[in-house]
């Protein structure tokens, strides 16, 4: 199954860090467009917040 996901991405001439980095900012920039959190709040709770643990 791996191998197969590797094989479809490359096709798409794409990685899944690519796909996970947009869906991260996509998913920031929609906390912040409906003002539902601070700029601070979405980079320390956000998605990416696990990378500073």
């Amino acid at each position: 199954m791996t191998r197969t996901l590797q094989r479809k991405l490359q096709k798409e001439n794409t990685s899944f860090r690519e796909l996970s980095d947009a869906l991260k900012c996509e998913f920031a920039s929609a906390l912040l467009r409906h003002g539902a959190f601070t700029v601070s709040e979405v980079y320390y709770t956000g998605p990416t917040a696990q990378r500073m643990i």
